[in-house]
């Protein structure tokens, strides 16, 4: 499940990025994150549904105009692969996300998965660089 957006954010580069590597201002209803080094266990409950996200910070190479990075998702119901790149501009900046994710154990679940990551993602990054 390939998605691809660009936010521009008033944030400047390492601001952006510290954001999104620690998830320190993470703010979605139902989640809460916790964090290990470079691990990332994001978990939401919604009545007696619950599950965890883990992710962990694989790379992340920050220079002062510009940064790349990737996140992978380990599961156990999400697993793949987001890649992001934040690049100054006058203003602040500008973060390209590209995310390849896929249910775990329920495959068959991708295309509903897909329509709600793409826009969970959007709105929670959104509010993360904000």
């Amino acid at each position: 499940m390939m998605a691809r957006f660009i936010i521009r954010s008033a944030l400047d580069v390492q601001e952006a990025v510290r954001r999104i590597v620690t998830a320190e201002e993470h703010r979605v209803p139902f989640t809460t994150v916790k964090r290990d080094g470079r691990r990332i266990v994001a978990t939401t409950t919604v009545g007696p549904i619950r599950f965890d996200d883990t992710m962990v910070i694989a790379d992340v190479d920050v220079r002062e105009d510009h940064a790349r990075g990737t996140i992978i998702k380990e599961g156990p119901v999400l697993l793949g692969t987001i890649r992001f790149a934040v690049t100054a501009t006058e203003g602040g900046c500008v973060v390209g996300w590209d995310q390849n994710i896929r249910g775990g154990r329920w495959s068959i679940l991708n295309p509903l998965l897909r329509a709600v990551m793409f826009a969970g993602y959007r709105i929670s990054l959104g509010a993360l660089l904000r």
